[in-house]
């Protein structure tokens, strides 16, 4: 009986010991590693026990919509459940945020203070986690290549740096933030759909010389990005919708007779 005991215990001792090895190489070999790289319930288990609390409780929310998360805390969810996470291709994660301007409803009950949850769901083409609030980089986004569209409006980023390789960005939406630079736009020739400021929120752009090198821009929001000059945008041959108001533009010519939609007012230097 002593020595069924011991046998008992000696296996147990191997799992834990198997289990803390996959823990280890999760934390050295997976941080970085694409979806495909997850391909064992124990590798995808390690990654959803690795998640901070508040990831956790944002894929429960807003993937599996749930809210009574009792079962789930003690159980975690299933592994067809985590595959489900691995092979998704859209993320919806509107925080709680209560805005002035708020023009869509939260998607989990509060706001995340960043994007380390996903810094391995490579597959994703569409993230939409605005209305948060507090996340400040978007570093965890660098190594999503299949990236189409982005929207991380009303948050406190600083810094559009991590997007620089996502060469398949189509869609850009990233108004009342922190932003002043978009040089690392530079190289984002497929970007068609760019919202920088909307209604009197925009960000405290120091110029917008980089636009004009981005020759596929079809619409262009620049609400209260502190613009005086459109001359970046006189280029651009796609270019159909233009919003800038309250900025401090004196002219329009750049941009007249291309038959261009535009709305732009509260400019007083306009109309003088």
């Amino acid at each position: 009986m002593d020595n069924k005991i011991i046998r008992l215990d000696q296996q147990a001792l191997a799992r834990f010991d198997k289990t803390l090895a996959l823990a280890n190489q999760l934390i050295g070999e997976g941080e970085h590693q694409p979806a495909e790289w997850f391909d064992t319930p124990e590798k995808r288990l390690q990654w959803w026990l690795s998640l901070e609390p508040q990831w956790r409780k944002a894929f429960l929310e807003a993937v599996f919509q749930l809210r009574k998360l009792e079962h789930y805390e003690q159980y975690g969810p299933t592994d067809e459940e985590l595959v489900f996470l691995f092979e998704l291709k859209e993320l919806d994660i509107c925080g709680s945020g209560s805005f002035e301007r708020r023009n869509n409803r939260p998607d989990i009950s509060f706001q995340l203070t960043n994007l380390s949850g996903v810094k391995n769901l490579t597959r994703l083409r569409r993230i939409e986690c605005d209305y948060n609030g507090q996340i400040e980089s978007l570093e965890p986004l660098r190594h999503l290549a299949n990236l189409e569209v982005l929207w991380c409006d009303n948050n406190n980023i600083e810094s559009l740096e991590p997007l620089m390789g996502l060469s398949k960005l189509k869609g850009l939406c990233c108004w009342n933030n922190r932003i002043t630079s978009l040089e690392p736009l530079a190289g984002l020739l497929q970007l068609n759909d760019l919202v920088l400021g909307l209604y009197n929120q925009g960000n405290p752009l120091e110029n917008i010389d980089i636009l004009r090198h981005l020759p596929n821009l079809k619409n262009l929001h620049l609400n209260a990005c502190n613009i005086t000059s459109l001359e970046p945008l006189a280029g651009l041959q796609h270019l159909k919708w233009l919003e800038a108001s309250h900025n401090d533009i004196d002219t329009l010519a750049p941009i007249m007779g291309k038959g261009i939609y535009l709305e732009i007012h509260d400019n007083p230097r306009l109309n003088r």
